[in-house]
């Protein structure tokens, strides 16, 4: 790798805050005003829990195929597209009136991020080498802080006029910002074009462990963010104070997000810290399983910090167990498309889950079930064992 100018480090740290802080505000912001969407709209709650299914499904299917198209897709033209299309798609729902428009949006801006997220681990780690788990820090922090924003704005902006559509519709904004960025920071020769072993890394045992790892505890987060403010609604909650629970945990997730890789940058084995990441997540789905009125708040922020921490740590292990950039990249996006594609079923499980009367222990519990599963997964994760799990000089496809 080489060097940064000190200009240009700072131009592409604000690249990856703009780029990370637009990838999970249209997921998060519906939540909050689900039964405004419900109201208007005549979905059901099968129905709106397709639109966190139906993104997070593309963003698994595409990170699986775009690792095959890198050679083919000039770095820059790509994320610029990908952009332009999260715009588009945030922008477009200022005009729903329909479930399967809204829908619609929901798939566009999925594959948009499907594309965004696929690419840019490997771009942070060539950029960066030894200093990446920082800075996969600060972009998953800032994926969970555009969740703050999303769950905190939409039910404020929602109750100035009543219209939902528009209060979405705002998310675009920022994205137009992480265009620009964009456009003047990222450069084709941000990652190597050429071929990568794919079907070798496929076939490793290793990368079906991660690739569970990592669908299981982003299975947590869909349904929180899909079900969390509804939840607590029906536990009479106000929909503005519901909204703020999401932000809380958003907040949490960024914070953990970014401080603890930070710690962890010290000691090449992860599995300490990942595994006080999944027990402050099984705290929070206990809690909120059992005495979820005795104290939200707090039981917002064991999830949060939970979530949000193993998720970061989880992209930092992917890129650990590969030295090249576009290797290591290939193994990122591959774990995010199979995780995905397991995640994306979580809010979809809950609603089976629910029961009669509106309950959804059943789902929390199930997800508490993950998360022990998860630990047992994640202790086989030695960095003795990485040059095994994945040998150098893999026959390129």
């Amino acid at each position: 790798m080489t060097a940064l100018p000190r200009k240009k480090t700072w131009q592409i740290i604000l690249t990856i805050i703009l780029v990370g802080i637009n990838l999970r505000p249209f997921l998060t912001g519906p939540g909050p005003v689900i039964d405004n969407i419900i109201a208007s709209t005549g979905m059901s709650y099968s129905q709106v829990s397709l639109l966190t299914l139906l993104p997070m499904l593309l963003m698994g299917i595409g990170a699986l195929v775009v690792p095959f198209l890198q050679s083919y897709i000039q770095v820059r033209k790509g994320l610029l597209v990908a952009m332009l299309m999260l715009l588009i798609g945030s922008f477009s729902r200022a005009y729903v009136s329909d479930g399967n428009q809204l829908l619609l949006t929901a798939l566009f801006c999925g594959l948009s991020v499907a594309y965004i997220q696929a690419v840019f681990p490997g771009i942070i780690k060539g950029w960066f080498g030894n200093r990446t788990p920082i800075m996969m820090g600060l972009y998953s922090a800032m994926l969970m802080g555009g969740g703050a924003l999303g769950a905190q704005l939409s039910p404020l902006l929602t109750e100035n006029n009543g219209h939902w559509q528009s209060a979405l519709a705002w998310f675009a904004l920022p994205a137009g910002f992480a265009f620009i960025a964009i456009l003047f920071s990222i450069q084709n020769s941000a990652v190597s074009s050429h071929k990568i072993s794919l079907n070798t890394l496929i076939w490793r045992p290793r990368t079906g462990l991660l690739i569970l790892g990592f669908g299981c505890v982003n299975a947590g987060y869909a349904s929180v963010v899909t079900w969390l403010a509804p939840f607590y609604q029906s536990l009479g909650m106000p929909s503005a104070q519901s909204g703020s629970l999401v932000a809380i945990l958003s907040l949490f997730q960024a914070s953990a997000a970014l401080i603890i890789p930070f710690f962890a940058a010290k000691n090449h084995d992860r599995r300490f810290w990942l595994t006080i990441t999944l027990i402050s997540q099984f705290i929070g789905f206990g809690a909120i399983m059992t005495i979820p009125m005795s104290a939200p708040y707090l039981w917002s922020i064991f999830l949060g910090c939970g979530l949000g921490g193993c998720f970061s740590m989880m992209m930092i292990v992917a890129l650990d167990h590969i030295p090249d950039p576009a290797q290591a990249g290939a193994l990122s996006a591959l774990m995010q498309g199979g995780g995905f594609i397991i995640a994306a079923f979580g809010p979809l499980v809950a609603v089976l889950l629910r029961q009669p009367d509106g309950s959804f222990t059943y789902a929390w519990a199930f997800h508490a079930i993950l998360v022990i599963v998860t630990i047992g997964l994640f202790a086989r994760l030695n960095p003795h064992h990485y040059a095994k799990a994945y040998p150098a000089n893999h026959p390129t496809i």
